[in-house]
């Protein structure tokens, strides 16, 4: 079983059972906002390594569980995310995995889906892991 910590690094606010970026799991997002799939189990809990760059109270932890190659929990977005002008998204992360993990990140709508990968570069602290996304379109989430 693999374990990943991580905390969106900006605010969050909830819009019914959809959830807005910026997020963080310190207010309204909750264990029962993640949809987990394929082994993947998404949990918001208690920080449990309050230091560095991660003074959060709350973290959202992933375990992967199962033996699928691609296992995850998602949000469904209220709004259309425009990268036009933010042109990527930070996750504070906490791994004990090796370093040079690859962390997906997956954007899906009924018009098709992009990924952008992040690769650690530590194992133990907290680290901030960026995607890029400049150059694609708006997509829809949910």
């Amino acid at each position: 079983m693999k374990s990943i910590l991580f905390t969106f690094s900006l605010f969050v606010f909830s819009l019914s059972y959809s959830q807005s970026f910026p997020i963080i799991f310190d207010s309204k997002v909750t264990t029962s906002d993640f949809i987990d799939f394929d082994g993947g189990t998404a949990i918001v809990r208690v920080n449990p390594g309050k230091t560095g760059i991660n003074l959060s109270d709350s973290v959202a932890r992933m375990i992967r569980d199962s033996g699928q190659i691609r296992v995850g929990s998602k949000l469904v977005l209220s709004a259309n995310l425009d990268f036009s002008v933010n042109t990527k998204i930070t996750m504070k992360v906490y791994t004990t995995a090796p370093i040079g993990t690859v962390v997906k990140f997956k954007l899906e709508s009924s018009a098709g889906s992009l990924e952008v990968n992040a690769l650690t570069t530590v194992s133990g602290p907290w680290e901030t892991l960026e995607w890029i996304f400049a150059g694609t379109l708006t997509i829809l989430m949910g």
